[in-house]
């Protein structure tokens, strides 16, 4: 772990070290089949999981006599568990902002729709900043990945903002009285 606090060459080859004996096939293959995730996902994942090792040494945040395997396993599943929550919410709720009902009737689904066509003029009308944030929020994403995603300061400023997107985007639904109770 000095040698990745060192930088240079020597970090690079202390990481080529960890890529080279961090059992890597039979590693990838156990997340393939745990996770249903295809083979290219999985090595990004490993790869992500490398880097976030990386950035926690130089940062100090590893202990010397950490197990380096379990920590970068630790770190893969995390991600991994991220992702599959955010595959499943995806499900639920496209990038659309689509409404989902209970009833399954004509009715409905025509309220449905009306519903997403008058959110996604509301959506227009904030700015760009905000629609992005929203639509992470939405997608499950942390506050603190939310602000690195989106250069915000930290997790605080980032909660702040959604806060200030959702005031702005309440302020837009006065004209749709039928959304208000929807974004409140």
């Amino acid at each position: 772990m000095n040698y990745i606090r060192r930088g240079g060459a020597k970090e690079r080859n202390a990481l080529s070290v960890i890529y080279s004996s961090y059992n890597y096939t039979s590693y990838l293959a156990s997340l393939i089949n745990n996770y249903n995730i295809p083979l290219a996902e999985v090595k990004d994942v490993v790869h992500d999981a490398i880097i976030i090792f990386r950035n926690n040494v130089k940062a100090n945040k590893v202990k010397e006599d950490t197990n380096i395997h379990v920590y970068l396993t630790s770190i893969a599943k995390n991600i991994l568990r991220n992702k599959t929550r955010r595959r499943k919410t995806e499900e639920i709720v496209d990038n659309n902002w689509e409404v989902y009902g209970s009833e399954d009737t004509t009715e409905s689904y025509f309220t449905r729709k009306e519903m997403q066509e008058q959110i996604s003029v509301l959506m227009q009308k904030i700015p760009e900043t905000c629609r992005e944030l929203l639509k992470l929020w939405q997608q499950n994403y942390s506050f603190r990945e939310i602000a690195s995603l989106l250069t915000i300061k930290n997790e605080h400023a980032a909660r702040k903002k959604k806060y200030k997107c959702f005031q702005k985007l309440a302020d837009y639904a006065k004209d749709f009285p039928e959304l208000k109770q929807f974004l409140a």
